[in-house]
């Protein structure tokens, strides 16, 4: 499941420069359709936690799978800015649902496994985001259109996939969902959300602006620009598989701390290369920093006690995915106004957040 999510974020995320020149839209109108998409998604997360509670989990990521293939091949086809609008807040809110109700599941399995396991997980969401934006580069070399490079890649990773979901888990049910359909996380969860979006922002960023980013800012070709997301996937999922160990030994707190001071100094190395082999390079070392500040706070998210795991996903995702995809229409504004390497700026600054409210990651007594 989180494969198979990374793949369809790969290939739409590298191809938003040519999905944007399709309805001729500005950087500004770029980060208004993104904005649809970000508010979509902040829209279905309680939604996803009732979902995950009354259905399981399991079964809730199976099916809403199937409806985001659904939206996500409708990108390409659309005729104008409007119908793009539409598609993306309908999008928009399968990716939510999909992303609260894999991360329920997989907190689930990190309960029954009874060790930190997230952070695997998360590093098949990057390989298959890798994948994806792989998949732009070879799509652009050989000519295929937008529909057939969303067609071919996402529909052969949909069949390959999907069948793996079928594994019969019994996922956990829940009637703390009978309660308010939204509950904004409050305490602790509320300091861990704020610690995941500072990073999140800056995850979004990468995935919607790298390859507009190299490609205006760097004179990056368009097969080039998709690397930039590419690297940053590649290292993300070296970085994830080794999470556990890496946690097991330094601690979540510390381990929290170093990648905000990574995320800080990749952001300084990016703005300021000259060459676009070092900016790739740098948004490699952006897949260093952000590899596990959202696992880790799924992970806490998870053990907070008197709540269901459904509802404290969703409270921490609230926040943290609306970074992710609330994050790439702020840039949008800002590169309008100023100019993109300005809005990148604000990556840096959030990296010291980052650094700042790592500690709100000690387990519960």
């Amino acid at each position: 499941m989180f494969m198979l999510c990374g793949l369809f974020t790969g290939i739409w995320s590298t191809r938003i420069p040519a999905l944007a020149d399709g309805v001729n839209a500005s950087h500004d109108v770029l980060g208004q359709l993104l904005l649809c998409m970000g508010l979509g998604a902040i829209a279905s997360f309680s939604f996803a936690s009732l979902l995950s509670d009354t259905f399981g989990a399991a079964k809730a990521s199976l099916w809403l799978m199937i409806g985001y293939f659904v939206f996500f091949l409708a990108l390409p086809i659309v005729g104008n800015v409007w119908q793009m609008a539409v598609v993306f807040a309908i999008f928009g809110v399968f990716h939510g649902m999909v992303d609260v109700c894999m991360n329920a599941w997989a907190a689930e399995v990190e309960k029954h496994m009874k060790r930190s396991v997230m952070s695997s997980f998360h590093a098949m969401f990057s390989l298959g985001a890798g994948l994806g934006a792989a998949s732009a580069f070879l799509a652009v070399n050989v000519g295929l259109s937008l529909f057939q490079h969303f067609l071919i890649g996402a529909g052969l990773a949909l069949v390959l996939l999907l069948p793996f979901s079928f594994i019969g888990w019994d996922s956990e049910k829940s009637t703390a969902s009978r309660g308010p359909l939204f509950v904004f996380p409050r305490g602790t969860l509320l300091l861990v959300g704020l610690f995941s979006m500072s990073s999140a922002i800056g995850e979004g960023a990468m995935g919607d602006w790298s390859a507009i980013f190299l490609r205006e800012a760097k004179g990056a070709s368009e097969a080039q620009a998709a690397l930039g997301f590419t690297a940053f996937n590649i290292m993300m999922v070296v970085v994830r598989l080794l999470g556990q160990f890496i946690v097991a030994r330094f601690g979540a707190v510390l381990v929290a701390r170093g990648s905000g001071t990574v995320a800080v100094l990749a952001g300084i190395l990016l703005i300021t290369a000259q060459d676009i082999t070092l900016a790739i390079f740098a948004f490699g070392l952006m897949g260093i920093a952000y590899a596990l500040i959202v696992p880790l706070a799924f992970t806490r998210a998870g053990q907070q006690p008197g709540i269901s795991t459904g509802r404290a996903i969703a409270g921490v995702a609230t926040l943290a995915y609306g970074g992710l995809l609330m994050g790439p229409p702020v840039i949008g504004f800002v590169a309008e106004v100023f100019s993109l390497e300005t809005a990148f700026m604000m990556i840096v600054g959030l990296g010291a957040v980052t650094i700042g409210l790592a500690g709100t990651l000690k387990a519960p007594k």
